[in-house]
């Protein structure tokens, strides 16, 4: 009988590698959570100055062209309230890049229900969008 091998593809991994080299920037060091029921996905650490950002990132296999919201989970927004205020919400959607920097008003937006968890609807509007920019908002909150 043969056995069948399960392939699992790490997306966060595939981004951080991703991100790390169009960042080129030998100071900056991106840390994955070891913890799956973390509420962020990784720490970015400017070696130099020990400023540090977090992320969290979501892959969705949508075109985001298509909605005018991305959601993400209200008990992950309150973590992030209480631990990780310096944050980056980043949602890597199948058409670009989507991000904003975490606001403590998101606990005050629309809510509704998504698989019986509480979820909060953050407008594109809001949302920067491309790898560039993103880029250009991690060095923006750390190499100065």
């Amino acid at each position: 009988m043969t056995k069948i091998k399960e392939i699992i593809i790490d997306t966060e991994l595939i981004f951080k590698t991703e991100l790390m080299d169009k960042m080129r920037n030998d100071y900056l060091l991106m840390i994955k959570s070891q913890n799956k029921f973390c509420c962020i996905d990784f720490a970015i650490i400017n070696q130099l100055n020990l400023k540090c950002i977090y992320m969290e990132h979501k892959r969705k296999n949508i075109n985001a062209l298509n909605f005018d919201s991305f959601i993400i989970n209200y008990h992950k927004l309150m973590l992030m309230d209480l631990y990780y205020e310096n944050s980056i919400i980043v949602w890597e959607c199948n058409d670009d890049v989507y991000f904003t920097l975490y606001n403590k008003d998101f606990l005050n937006l629309d809510k509704g229900v998504s698989y019986g968890q509480k979820i909060v609807n953050i407008p594109k509007k809001i949302c920067g969008s491309g790898i560039e920019n993103l880029i250009l908002l991690i060095e923006k909150n750390i190499l100065h």
